[in-house]
Order: structure tokens, then C-alpha cells, then sequence
């Protein structure tokens, strides 16, 4: 009886672990890419984007908080750099990806953090 339970045991948590493995290993492997056009200037922390078009990615690897911002054609990068990982605002539209923070008049708005369009979490910037 005791080798039966034990056997039950061992094969739960080797299906449990293959499960967690897997769902991990799918969350990392994820590539969030969104392309966005902006009317008007944007700020990202240490850079202005000019009115046109860019492209918004999580980048792969060990550490899921790293975004990258670069032009449409993907020749210039604005910004590469950590970001705190948020829920998506019950208020926010599905289809809203990113969120803007005030400014003074004639300083370009912040853009405070960016919702993957297929993501129920974002990535805050971090403003220093």
C-alpha cells in the first residue's frame, strides 16, 4: 500500500513539475511586438520620439521586464531598458496599448507604460 501511494506520489509531481516547466518555458518564449504611429512627439525615459511610426517589443531571454523601442524600419533603437510588469487598467480598451502621463505645455507626454495588444499585463517605464 505504502509503495502504491508512494509510486501516485511520484508520478503527480513529475506531471506537475512537466506542466509548470512547460507553461514557463511558453511565457518566455513569448514575443510581444506592437507597431504604433504617433501624431505628435512621445517621450520613452531618455528619449523623444519623433511623430512617425515604431516598433515596441518585449525582448527574449532570462529577464521578461526588458523592452525595446526602435524606428519602424528597426535601424534605430530610442530605448532598451527595464520596466516594472503591471496589470492591464480594468478601464483601458482592449485595443488602447499604451497609457501617457501629463507634462508641461510644449514638452512631449510621457509615455508611462505600454499593454501588449494580445497581453492582459504591461510594462511600466521607469521615469528617473
Amino acid at each position: 500500500m505504502t509503495r502504491k501511494k508512494s509510486t501516485h506520489t511520484l508520478v503527480a509531481a513529475m506531471v506537475f513539475g512537466l506542466a509548470l516547466g512547460a507553461t514557463t518555458y511558453g511565457s518566455d518564449a513569448l514575443l510581444h511586438t506592437n507597431h504604433f504611429t504617433f501624431n505628435q512627439a512621445v517621450a520613452v525615459p531618455g528619449a523623444v520620439l519623433s511623430p512617425g511610426s515604431y516598433v515596441f517589443e518585449r525582448v527574449v531571454g532570462t529577464e521578461p521586464d526588458v523592452i525595446v523601442v526602435r524606428s519602424r524600419d528597426r535601424s534605430q533603437v530610442y530605448y532598451m531598458g527595464f520596466t516594472e510588469r503591471v496589470e492591464r487598467p480594468r478601464h483601458l480598451a482592449r485595443g488602447s496599448a499604451v497609457t501617457l502621463g501629463e507634462a508641461r505645455p510644449g514638452v512631449p507626454l510621457p509615455i508611462t507604460a505600454w499593454y501588449p495588444l494580445d497581453s492582459s499585463r504591461g510594462h511600466r517605464f521607469i521615469y528617473r
